[in-house]
């Protein structure tokens, strides 16, 4: 999968270290994006979507509206990359809680420092304390929640990399960044400054 992201990337790397095993409810995703192949574990996904239906997509409805899903029908729930454009994000986490059998796992991940972007609105920016509240006010339990990106140079390359006028040129910068950024990371300072300016969260709640 060709990606010009860092976050992106990071979130892939994150998902691959995922088993999740039944049926998979995939709240606003895509066939498309690549990344269902990544989930380790025997599984089947169902893919959400608002909306008209469009290839690679299941089911439509309002994820800030009450889901019309059984209680405790499906094993495990992922959410990458929309949280942000929802809201009433705490329905979302209500109603998983509420489709998710005793034990499932809620797998999301989010962008942080990140510019504003449509789908078709973004609302909000999470942080680490924000997942654990709502976490404890919906009946998870936190599993890990996992910094994404690797510093200064990586959040400036994923804020203005869109303007390297082409394709090649981009990847250079992209690996120029990363590479530096995972050099400074030795050091402890600029560890606790990629602590404060993450490009995103990568979250594992359990459900209680």
């Amino acid at each position: 999968m060709k990606s010009f992201s860092i976050i992106r990337d990071a979130q892939y790397k994150e998902l691959k270290k995922v088993n999740l095993n039944g049926n998979i409810l995939d709240l606003g995703g895509s066939r498309k994006s690549g990344y269902h192949e990544l989930i380790g574990g025997d599984h089947k996904i169902t893919v959400v979507n608002y909306g008209d239906l469009h290839p690679g997509e299941d089911l439509s409805f309002d994820i800030e509206e009450r889901f019309p899903l059984e209680n405790e029908s499906y094993d495990n729930i992922v959410t990458l990359n929309v949280l942000e454009h929802i809201f009433d994000y705490h329905n979302v986490f209500a109603e998983s809680h509420r489709v998710l059998k005793m034990g499932g796992l809620f797998v999301a991940s989010v962008p942080f420092m990140h510019h504003i972007h449509g789908s078709p609105d973004d609302y909000h920016r999470y942080t680490k304390s924000a997942f654990v509240k709502m976490a404890n006010k919906h009946g998870f339990d936190i599993i890990s929640i996992n910094i994404l990106g690797y510093g200064l140079l990586s959040l400036i390359f994923q804020c203005v990399g869109g303007w390297v006028p082409t394709d090649a040129a981009r990847v250079v910068v992209k690996i120029i960044c990363t590479t530096l950024d995972k050099i400074f990371l030795n050091f402890k300072k600029y560890q606790e400054l990629n602590d404060r300016i993450p490009l995103g969260y990568f979250i594992i709640m359990k459900k209680r």
